[in-house]
């Protein structure tokens, strides 16, 4: 085997999470899509990482996390692979009992900034945004 080919095999593994007690599988490149983060670095399938990780009794990585929420961790991750630049997916809704879990969550894993990219705003039409209330809604819901 060729680097390339190790690579592309340890990509396509399926890879097993616990999360509360929740079995979710997913393709281990599905899981990696924020590099740098956290989460990243729990499912990029480098040796010390892997041997830090929580298991359960079946050996699949333990998240001791409310399964709801790992849940859309991982949806929002599939979306993302399949994503068309020109619709991009937005972030999961998330029940608001649950929302600033969530966002404790995201920080914990360092995936904050993945599903909330900072957003440039076109200085031109600054006052087109401004009219928009739905913007602002939406802007503090995620603060």
């Amino acid at each position: 085997w060729d680097e390339a080919m190790y690579h592309k095999a340890i990509n396509d593994e399926i890879v097993e999470i616990n999360a509360g007690g929740k079995i979710i599988a997913a393709k281990r490149s599905t899981l990696y899509q924020a590099e740098g983060s956290m989460f990243a670095y729990m499912f990029s399938g480098r040796g010390r990482w892997e041997k830090t990780l929580d298991r359960d009794g079946s050996n699949r990585v333990f998240l001791d996390h409310d399964p709801e929420l790992i849940e859309a961790i991982v949806n929002f991750f599939r979306e993302k692979k399949i994503e068309d630049p020109s619709d991009p997916v937005e972030p999961p809704k998330i029940p608001r009992g649950k929302q600033d879990s969530f966002r404790s969550i995201l920080r914990y894993f360092g995936l904050t900034d993945f599903f909330y990219p900072y957003k440039t705003l076109d200085i031109a039409n600054i006052a087109d945004v401004a009219e928009r209330p739905l913007f602002i809604e939406i802007f503090i819901g995620i603060l």
